[in-house]
């Protein structure tokens, strides 16, 4: 069964099968403001639960500094138990393999090009 729950100008987050799923709208540039408004949303609907979760970054077209460094702060991975990041763009496969090289999240995580594998990886966190 699919809920969807939050639907924005950044992101539309849903929860589906226990997964909690991240789709960025078309052209995402995050900035500072954006980070932390996905973020806000994310933990409003996670309500106090830990998640598994998949992002999928694929309408992603920049993500500054400031953002790259709040997204792996303690209140940004707060209740992620694992996260798979999915994208089919060159552009935010590149984002994806930096923000994970650069910060090394607390949470298990891991970039895909194919969404069943992403999927089948977040299974053995549950």
């Amino acid at each position: 069964m699919e809920t969807l729950l939050i639907d924005n100008a950044y992101t539309e987050l849903r929860i589906e099968d226990d997964i909690m799923y991240s789709i960025f709208k078309p052209n995402l540039a995050i900035n500072l403001e954006i980070a932390k408004s996905l973020v806000h949303e994310r933990l409003k609907m996670s309500n106090g639960e830990d998640q598994l979760i998949l992002f999928d970054i694929s309408n992603l077209v920049s993500v500054d500094l400031e953002a790259i460094q709040y997204l792996s702060t303690e209140e940004a991975i707060k209740n992620i138990t694992a996260g798979a990041i999915y994208t089919t763009s060159p552009i935010s496969k590149f984002a994806g393999k930096l923000f994970i090289d650069m910060n090394r999240p607390k949470p298990p995580a891991k970039l895909f090009g194919n969404k069943a594998d992403a999927l089948a990886w977040l299974q053995q966190f549950r």
